[in-house]
């Protein structure tokens, strides 16, 4: 038995569970935990370490809910601008509502509505700290929300799959009588 301090701290996650009994059945899980580790260091680089020519001002910042986004669906800036803005701060979020249930025992929604915005949240600080772009809580809002449709993708699929593996047992004759 490997003894990983990442046992300890996440007792909880199928990850620690590979380490700590060395279960062969769970690659898988390893796997995915490398690909998460991927989507990390791509979030980190598109949020943090990107090429901007903004440097960061908080007087400037956006702390009031919905306002970039009221202004975005109104008349400024252009469309393009607009969608790109507002569908890509939720998209780069929908891999964390994904990973985080595969590699979590307990996948509530509450756990990756929390994950989402802390780790966006995070970004919005370390922007700061970094002088890269300009602290949005609306940045925020639309990244939690991304995580959180991930998550609705992941039950949806769940479903599906589980509903396919009902209906295959009962064609099978498997079904037990009602």
């Amino acid at each position: 038995m490997i003894h990983v301090p990442f046992v300890r701290i996440f007792p909880r996650c199928r990850l620690g569970m590979i380490f700590h009994d060395g279960n062969k059945k769970d690659k898988s899980t390893f796997i995915i935990a490398i690909l998460l580790a991927v989507y990390l260091v791509i979030l980190l680089r598109l949020l943090i370490f990107r090429d901007s020519a903004a440097s960061f001002n908080f007087a400037r910042g956006n702390f009031v809910p919905f306002k970039t986004i009221f202004n975005y669906l109104s008349d400024s800036p252009t469309l393009g601008i607009a969608i790109r803005n507002l569908v890509g701060n939720i998209f780069i979020f929908i891999p964390l509502g994904l990973f985080i249930p595969l590699l979590s025992r307990s996948s509530k929604w509450k756990t990756v509505l929390v994950a989402g915005f802390a780790i966006s949240f995070a970004s919005e600080v370390i922007q700061g700290i970094f002088k890269v772009g300009v602290f949005d809580v609306d940045d925020i809002l639309l990244n939690t929300f991304g995580a959180v449709f991930g998550y609705g993708v992941f039950v949806c699929n769940k479903l599906i799959i589980c509903n396919r593996q009902k209906n295959n047992g009962r064609n099978n004759g498997n079904a037990t009588p009602h």
